[in-house]
């Protein structure tokens, strides 16, 4: 099945279904993330994303003739910033009660990866916007799991690259913060940087609330280090780069996608200016968005963030339904995994694990309150 290069689901044809459906009968959608807590922004991003693109839906005739409605689950956990996986699979539970045939979310690997055997049980197709950990598709729930952004271990080897090559010379730090992303993200680009011969000047991990983290940053300058990759997450980055300018230090901060939360740009203020992460190059530069940009800009909406991440995950769901003639999750994910699929991403296919084929990551750098690919050398 290969869609037409437009987005905005122009081209699926479900105006022609609208007779054959009662005009009350509606489709039920759910989009599942932080809409709380310290991620909410985040969640606003998913949310947005998934209502833009259902009005663009519904506009042209809804799905299989029928409207689209959605749902809103909130998977903030009590004690943790995204979810916990009990509070996931409720939340997955929630949206199976309410009658979803199709789930954009979650946004956070632990949230998506307990979420998705509920989801496989009660026939609901899940295509999770975020979620970067590979096992979420590497030991897949199900035929109806996929994911449309980039795998957390291809984000290490990109920084590495660049590393290697636009810092060759430059002594290199590596820090994390001993959270479970930061020693993930830490193990990773260590290896990573091995792989590219990348040897490091200084090399640590450390507990936030014991270690003397003054000391630490004194430490590192004392190595000559100019590049201090920091796995960890963002307000933890944004403490480490503020001890690093009252140390006097010059080196460059590079960090993984948890330095794109805007809690590290709140928290470091002007001091985050040059700080480098990876995160997927920016959707709103893609030709096929720019209807969409522009649409949600002039709604007073900037589509910043996972925001037209999680607008393709519809748009595909959509696309997909239309395809099969159905919302059944055989069907659906067989068409999924067998299209390609037109997208404000550009165009999309999946492999058999359920992954996307889009670029991953690319190196970005903030500046000025903002962020921007990092510029050619």
């Amino acid at each position: 099945m290969r869609l037409s290069p437009r987005p905005l689901l122009a081209s699926i044809g479900l105006v022609a279904a609208l007779a054959a459906v009662p005009a009350a009968a509606q489709i039920r959608i759910g989009v599942a993330g932080p809409m709380t807590g310290t991620l909410a922004p985040l969640g606003a991003e998913e949310r947005r994303g998934v209502e833009a693109a259902v009005a663009a839906i519904n506009a042209v005739g809804g799905v299989l003739g029928q409207q689209v409605t959605v749902e809103v689950a909130d998977d903030t956990a009590e004690v943790a910033p995204c979810s916990s996986e009990e509070r996931a699979r409720a939340v997955a539970n929630q949206l199976a009660g309410a009658g979803v045939v199709f789930v954009a979310g979650h946004l956070c690997s632990v949230a998506s990866i307990a979420a998705a055997p509920v989801y496989a049980a009660e026939g609901i197709v899940q295509i999770a916007p975020g979620a970067p950990e590979a096992r979420f598709t590497d030991d897949r729930a199900g035929p109806g799991t996929f994911r449309l952004f980039g795998r957390a271990d291809a984000q290490a080897i990109t920084a590495a690259e660049v590393i290697a090559t636009r810092f060759d010379g430059v002594a290199i730090a590596v820090v994390d913060d001993q959270t479970e992303y930061g020693r993930k993200l830490g193990g990773a680009i260590r290896e990573a940087l091995g792989n590219a011969g990348v040897s490091l000047a200084f090399n640590e991990s450390y507990l936030p609330l014991v270690v003397d983290l003054p000391d630490l940053v004194r430490r590192v300058g004392a190595s000559g280090a100019g590049l201090v990759y920091f796995a960890g997450g963002a307000t933890e980055a944004a403490r480490f780069r503020l001890e690093m300018l009252v140390a006097g230090s010059t080196a460059i901060l590079f960090g993984g996608d948890a330095v794109a939360d805007p809690d590290f740009m709140e928290a470091a203020g002007a001091a985050a200016d040059g700080t480098l992460f990876t995160w997927p190059p920016d959707p709103r530069l893609a030709p096929e968005a720019a209807d969409v940009v522009a649409a949600m800009r002039a709604a007073g909406t900037e589509p910043a963030g996972i925001t037209l991440y999680a607008y393709a995950a519809v748009e595909v769901w959509a696309a997909a339904a239309a395809e099969a003639g159905t919302t059944d999750l055989g069907p659906v994910a067989a068409a999924i995994s067998a299209g390609t699929f037109a997208t404000v991403l550009g165009p999309v296919t999946f492999d058999d694990g359920g992954a996307a084929n889009i670029v991953g990551w690319a190196v970005n750098e903030w500046r000025g309150g903002t962020y921007a690919p990092l510029a050619a050398p």
